[in-house]
């Protein structure tokens, strides 16, 4: 327990035997437990003492949370790829800092943060001192990088030393040229020189180690590219960009300065078979596996070094690229073919793969139910019921499927192994690649198949009206329920993003909102009007007419007034539409019939049936009546806590709005905008 002193700085005294290394954290701890701990990423510090019998004193920081230490630069895009870690055994360096004889009577360690140091690089210190090089920058003190973004560098100092001034900046080792200064005011020793300063009861040597603050503005910034890999097609290529021409986009970026590079969702999303149906299966968000990489992104050239093979790859290839457009259903079909062929005549050799098997065995959680699914649409099988992963091992090795699996595993293992490469090979060249992870999934894929308790296969998401689309857009994805996810501690979340997480250095949330609330619709609506935020808030009605909110019945449904006709519609049209679609409220008003036409959805089908009055444009009529439906102010919902009152996002624009007497409007855009 640390005793708290002068200036928010808190002391403490440990004694005990000798050790190498001591490893702690500081915690603020109440009585009722730890209620903060620091934000540094690694749970201890580590310092380095073969210096027997020599005192020990450390002179911390408290690391925040929000440091970009411990934020964005401690990321695996900073760590691994753009600032690689330079480890260096600091044992070995504090020993041979200085002999016995030669000691200092302090030996001061430095230790500062800087993670965005460039390759061949290093943090130097220098200041008003003659042991940092009285601000000269070739006799300045080089530090040694020891842990992921810590410098660490020794400097002799006598007992009593006077207050001093210093500074870090990074140098470029090979033309010891200084790339930048810390910007910032000049450090000062006072925070901790008083520590070494005498009389002592310490003996002839003491050990301080000093905590900085980490280097003030690294001053880096860096530029990229966001390209589907469907558009790095080269000429090794078959029909589209592969995962092969990745690897020599990301060479290309390094070579032109780049440091990232993003692609667009890799998953598959091939749902329908058959000649010709995968035209409608080429959009890189509507996702069939989480996990499973899109078949089209394979590249043949890596598979085969046979010289028949190269040849039908050259003509497969010559052949896609006659055309002036992507056809993505020939591309498809042309790998397909390909890969079933080679996979024929490998089959004992490639089912036999130690590697294949070992990838088969570790993916299994994933790859068992996505080869089920695939095989059985593939071969016109049921699905079965979704079981356990022996169950599913067994479905897989049924006669029926077995074959089928196989040739899925292959695929899938290919592409595993050429994404991995592509990725590695960009970090090699210091490009990150970064991923795209698609807010939600296919209705018909293996993740509702397999966990259709974390979807409301009911609601689908989108988006609210807006200045880009003023009715709201659907994107025909089921949404999450967001309750289950919570209760099993996001662990389908955790696995998508782990398993992304072996390719890509960095990745991309799709619509990264939704996890703050999404825009639910009820499945099959044509647009997001009658949409609304989960979690709902909404009102009681007591809440509402509190805040002079009194006629609900008019604020939840549709005021169609008979002066209409002969404006926005036809008498004719006005006929059908009293015939077939609305009732009379009183008052010359109309609202649409709630058994015909209870949602937007049943007025689309209600339109698409019917026998409609010859018209010169059916499309702009139709449009008139969902404009019509659409004039609506609130709607109801329910949830746990009873009854709610939504305003419509939107309202504002709508001919219901426009006409409620102005102490009314005002009331409801109070409510509106609450």
């Amino acid at each position: 327990r640390c005793d708290d002193g002068d200036a928010g700085t808190w002391t403490a005294e440990v004694t005990g035997p000798h050790v190498a290394c001591l490893a702690y954290k500081y915690i603020v701890r109440s009585r009722d437990g730890v209620v903060r701990e620091e934000g540094t990423a690694e749970w201890s510090r580590h310092y380095y003492n073969n210096l027997r019998d020599v005192p020990v004193i450390v002179a911390d920081l408290w690391n925040d949370v929000s440091d970009p230490e411990d934020t964005f630069r401690n990321t695996k895009a900073f760590r691994e790829v753009l600032f690689p870690a330079r480890r260096v055994n600091f044992l070995d360096n504090l020993a041979g800092s200085y002999e016995p004889e030669s000691r200092p009577p302090v030996m001061c360690v430095l230790r500062v943060r800087a993670t965005c140091v460039p390759r061949r690089c290093y943090v130097c210190v220098t200041g008003a001192l003659n042991q940092l090089g009285n601000w000269n920058t070739e006799k300045a003190v080089r530090l040694t990088p020891t842990r992921n973004s810590w410098w660490e560098g020794v400097v002799g100092l006598p007992e009593e030393q006077q207050p001093f001034e210093y500074k870090y900046f990074v140098l470029e080792e090979a033309t010891g040229r200084v790339l930048w200064w810390e910007d910032r005011d000049n450090r000062c020793a006072n925070r901790w020189l008083h520590w070494c300063s005498g009389p002592h009861t310490y003996g002839n040597n003491l050990l301080l180690f000093v905590e900085e603050p980490p280097l003030v503005d690294c001053h880096w910034r860096a530029a990229g590219v966001v390209v589907p890999v469907f558009s790095l097609r080269t000429s090794d290529s078959v029909g589209v960009g592969d995962f092969a021409d990745l690897r020599r986009a990301a060479r290309w970026l390094s070579s032109a300065g780049f440091s990232l590079l993003q692609t667009l969702p890799v998953n598959d999303t091939v749902h329908t078979w058959g000649e010709g149906a995968r035209r409608h299966d080429c959009c890189p968000y509507e996702v069939l596996s989480v996990q499973a990489l899109h078949p089209v992104y394979i590249s043949l050239r890596d598979l085969t070094d046979d010289p028949a093979d190269r040849t039908e790859i050259a003509r497969l290839a010559a052949s896609l690229e006659s055309s002036d457009v992507l056809n993505f259903a020939a591309v498809m079909d042309a790998k397909e073919i390909f890969l079933r062929q080679l996979f024929a005549r490998r089959r004992s050799q490639v089912t036999s793969d130690p590697s294949l098997r070992a990838f088969v065995n570790r993916c299994a959680w994933w790859l068992l139910p996505y080869a089920v699914f695939v095989a059985c649409r593939n071969t016109g099988c049921p699905l079965p019921r979704p079981g356990s992963m022996s169950e599913l091992a067994a479905v897989a090795e049924s006669a029926l499927l077995q074959d089928e699996c196989e040739w899925i595993y292959f695929v899938q293992f290919n592409l595993h192994k050429q994404l991995l490469a592509a990725s590695r090979d960009a970090a090699e060249h210091g490009v990150v690649l970064k991923g795209d992870v698609s807010v939600g999934v296919s209705f018909d894929s293996v993740e509702t198949w397999m966990y259709p308790q974390l979807f409301k296969l009911d609601k689908e998401i989108g988006s609210p009206p807006d200045s880009w689309t003023k009715v709201g857009q659907v994107w025909g994805l089921p949404a999450y329920d967001w309750d289950a996810c919570r209760r099993d501690g996001y662990a389908w979340w955790m696995r998508r993003l782990s398993h992304m997480s072996q390719y890509f250095h960095a990745y991309r949330i799709d619509c990264v909102l939704n996890f703050l609330r999404t825009w639910e619709v009820p499945v099959g609506s044509p647009t997001g009007w009658f949409g609304c935020f989960e979690p709902v808030i909404g009102f009681t009605v007591a809440e509402l007419e509190s805040r002079g909110i009194w006629d609900i019945h008019r604020l939840t449904y549709h005021n169609l007034h008979e002066g209409l006709c002969g404006t926005t519609f036809s008498p004719a049209e006005w006929d059908w539409l009293l015939q077939h679609l609305l009732e009379p409220k009183g008052g010359g008003f109309f609202r649409f019939r709630t058994d015909v036409c209870p949602t937007e959805c049943a007025l689309a089908a209600v339109l698409d049936s019917a026998q409609l009055p010859p018209m010169e444009d059916l499309q702009q009529f139709r449009g008139r009546v969902f404009e019509c439906y659409r004039d609506v102010l609130f709607q109801c919902f329910s949830n746990s806590q009873g009854e709610r009152l939504v305003p419509i996002i939107g309202m504002q624009s709508t001919r219901s709005f426009k006409t409620l007497p102005e102490d009314f409007k005002r009331a409801v855009s109070s409510v509106y905008n609450e």
